[in-house]
């Protein structure tokens, strides 16, 4: 069977090494989510505020998904025993990206908050609600993906143990 979560880091790779580098990096990563994920929510979620509760949620789940795609591609590249510290400072990271973007884009005067702009006096609350909901989704999404690595990674190793059990008892059984 193909190895699907690698046992080691360097079984789980793409094809161009600049795109392996560019994954192993935390900043990249996480700098880059955080753009994304930030300026997607400015230009999609701000604006299907008004135009329906189907849009909006739409809107907030490609969000959600970008996010995570981002955060497994990271932590794919790493031994789940390094998530625990991986994947909080990964948190910490995007929520200061999208903060610095927040803070351009308000000084721009380009940054929403609902059907209005937000001002300075908004920021900090805006900003904190962001950095709760951004660190409890990649920290909850980084256990549930644990969690699942590890159980398909002990059913894996069931299975192929249970192979290897069922060729010996039957090569002893031959040799009888």
């Amino acid at each position: 069977m193909a190895p699907f979560f690698p046992q080691h880091v360097t079984q789980f790779s793409l094809d161009d090494p600049a795109i392996q580098r560019f994954a192993r990096r935390l900043p990249a990563m996480a700098v880059t989510a955080g753009v994304v994920t930030h300026l997607y929510g400015q230009l999609f979620i701000a604006r299907s505020i008004g135009s329906g509760g189907l849009l909006l949620v739409l809107a907030v789940v490609v969000s959600i998904v970008i996010l995570m795609g981002f955060t497994t591609a990271y932590l794919g590249n790493h031994t789940v025993k390094q998530w625990i510290w991986r994947a909080p400072l990964f948190a910490l990271t995007e929520c200061a990206t999208e903060a610095l973007v927040s803070l351009v884009l308000t000084a721009l005067a380009l940054e929403r908050w609902g059907s209005g702009r937000l001002t300075w006096a908004d920021w900090p609350g805006f900003m904190s609600d962001i950095a709760v909901i951004r660190t409890i989704t990649i920290l909850s999404f980084s256990l549930v993906l644990a969690a699942v690595v590890q159980s398909v990674r002990y059913a894996l190793v069931r299975h192929d143990r249970r192979a290897s059990t069922a060729r010996t008892d039957t090569l002893r059984h031959a040799h009888r």
